[in-house]
């Protein structure tokens, strides 16, 4: 009798394999990213950037009370924003938040937050709870209804101020409550096409959508059902990343990071040096740059962002190195700490932090940068487009008014702006019983015919530019 055929778990030389391929942005002395990435891969197929971006996601959500980055006047938290973005279904991206999740909840549960249904919402449960981790699968919900005129307007302002760590307001019967000293990290996940749809060039411009670390990814390989490990050898590896976040959970609060301006690297450049060169040539691009989305964005890159990113491979390398704060005997929470109590930065921390806003949060930003509209009309325009036919005698305007679900009065114009470039052009087609019904194509034809089942042909004429060779020119009508 044959011996059965069983699922066999990815071998330790798999796993190694596939996390190489983001070998650049892993620290060489990571405690908690790289193990966290090599027993997720396990787990789900999806993107190894994904993995990434929620491994960071849950040690800023672990992270003690009051951590931080000093930069001269200004302090910085190591809560971050990720946003996670691929193809519908495909990219398993609902998968990759539950693992990093379902992490922290077994460390820290009161760390996991709810989806906020409100501002006030927010602000009410960041009283109750200061440090938290919200995670929404599905984010096109929450950006559709934060847009002018939704029910959540006011809650991208409050997500704003809170990645800054804003004091936040609301309103009671009788008094004002205040949240301070809080944390609050989020991380989602949206396909491509909703992306697209739910956002509005004010999301990239005023600054929302750049304080995420984004990260645009493909699937490169399949997990079938019931192929996820569940070996001892996996649990053994989850367990230990739970003790990992147990140790950081109970370190003491207040600890502070600064970048090393004092130990050389071989060119004899400090981190501080280092850092400081790399964000004057961001500057650099951002002067050369005409795309304005990518502007934003190298804007949010250059001052929180990257600092929270170095504040957070301080921290995995801190893990990795098993140096973490430790209260004494004497309640010296800095017994084992570099000088003045503050933890120094070294060139690793700084060169990885830039290293994934340069490939990870830039290039993702530049994928994404055509997909998003500059105006309304621009988003009428690229729906026009994507629903008339490349060929034949074009769609009809009741069906590109279906197709594009826009307004005959927001429709109107924009075809006929297209229509006066060249874009488009016009036909008119008359019907068995003599009525004329106007569809809309592309203009490099000049003359087609249709012929009806009857074998009846009706003529079609199109004039300069495509335009139809009617005077009273009306795109409305049909």
């Amino acid at each position: 009798m044959s011996q059965p055929k069983r699922l066999v778990p990815p071998s330790h030389e798999q796993v190694a394999r596939y996390v190489k391929s983001f070998e650049p942005f892993i620290p060489r002395r990571s405690g908690f990213i790289r193990p966290y990435m090599e027993w997720a891969v396990t787990q789900t197929d999806a993107p190894a950037g994904f993995h990434f971006a929620v491994a960071l996601s849950v040690l800023s959500a672990a992270c003690p009370p009051r951590w931080g980055m000093e930069m001269g006047a200004s302090s910085f938290a190591p809560n971050l924003f990720t946003m996670v973005i691929g193809r519908a279904g495909a990219e398993r991206k609902s998968w990759s938040l539950r693992c990093g999740r379902e992490l922290l909840r077994a460390v820290c549960p009161e760390r996991v937050g709810d989806s906020p249904g409100s501002a006030e919402g927010l602000v009410a449960s960041l009283a109750e709870r200061p440090m938290q981790l919200i995670v929404e699968e599905e984010l096109s919900r929450m950006l559709n209804q934060m847009q002018k005129g939704q029910y959540l307007e006011t809650l991208k302002k409050a997500l704003t101020d809170a990645f800054d760590g804003t004091p936040l307001t609301r309103a009671l019967s009788k008094r004002i409550e205040r949240v301070e000293n809080y944390r609050l990290s989020f991380m989602g996940a949206i396909n491509y096409s909703w992306f697209e749809q739910h956002t509005t060039p004010s999301d990239w411009e005023g600054g929302f959508i750049p304080r995420f670390l984004i990260v645009c990814a493909r699937r490169t390989r399949f997990l079938a059902v019931g192929e996820p490990d569940s070996s001892p050898a996996a649990k053994a590896s989850r367990d230990a990343l739970v003790s990992t976040l147990q140790r950081l959970v109970a370190c003491p609060p207040g600890v502070l990071f600064e970048v090393d301006n004092e130990t050389p690297n071989k060119n004899g450049e400090t981190p501080a040096y280092a850092f400081a060169q790399w964000c004057r040539s961001l500057d650099a691009k951002l002067r050369a740059e005409d795309e304005s989305i990518i502007k934003s964005s190298y804007e949010r890159a250059i001052t929180p962002l990257s600092q929270k990113l170095a504040t957070l491979f301080a921290i995995d390398r801190m893990l990795g190195e098993g140096m973490l704060p430790q209260n004494s005997p004497d309640d010296d929470p800095f017994r084992i700490l570099s000088y003045s109590g503050k933890v120094l930065l070294d060139m690793d921390d700084v060169t990885y932090a830039a290293r994934t806003i340069d490939h990870i949060q830039l290039e993702s930003v530049a994928q994404l940068a055509g997909a998003v509209c500059y105006s309304a009309s621009e988003r009428v325009k690229a729906k026009v487009l994507a629903c008339v036919p490349k060929d034949g005698i074009g769609i009809s305007w009741g069906d590109l008014l279906k197709a594009t679900k826009t307004l005959r009065r927001e429709l109107l114009p924009v075809v006929e702006t297209l229509v006066d470039e060249g874009v488009l052009g016009t036909v008119d087609v008359a019907g068995p019983d003599g009525s004329q019904k106007r569809y809309v194509r592309t203009s490099h034809v000049t003359k087609i015919t249709r012929n009806d089942d009857d074998g009846d042909k009706d003529k079609v004429l199109v004039g300069p530019r495509g335009a139809s060779n009617r005077e009273d020119d009306d795109f409305g009508k049909s």
